[in-house]
């Protein structure tokens, strides 16, 4: 996944395993995960329109730490406006 550089402190690693099935379902492995912030909808709604495919085959799965990779966390409601963009990038490169 392509690494973003931020000013002001904010994390620059993000990490997330894309994974696309043989029937076409998509799934985002990442190490943030839901507070109520609406990641799961949001991210899900950019992989769906990155990749042009319907929204409800595109699987989530946030914070398993047996399946994710590691990441710097979920705070301050930045995960979509940081992570969102270089998700899309993994999403067109993979399209």
């Amino acid at each position: 996944m392509a690494q973003v550089r931020r000013r002001r402190g904010y994390p620059t690693d993000f990490n997330a395993y894309l994974r696309i099935g043989e029937d076409g379902r998509v799934s985002c492995f990442s190490g943030k995960i839901e507070m109520g912030q609406g990641v799961i909808t949001s991210l899900a709604q950019m992989l769906a329109e990155e990749l042009d495919v319907p929204l409800d085959i595109v699987d989530m799965v946030m914070g398993d730490t047996d399946q994710c990779p590691w990441d710097m966390g979920t705070f301050g409601s930045l995960s979509t406006k940081y992570f969102g963009p270089p998700l899309r990038q993994a999403a067109a490169e993979a399209r």
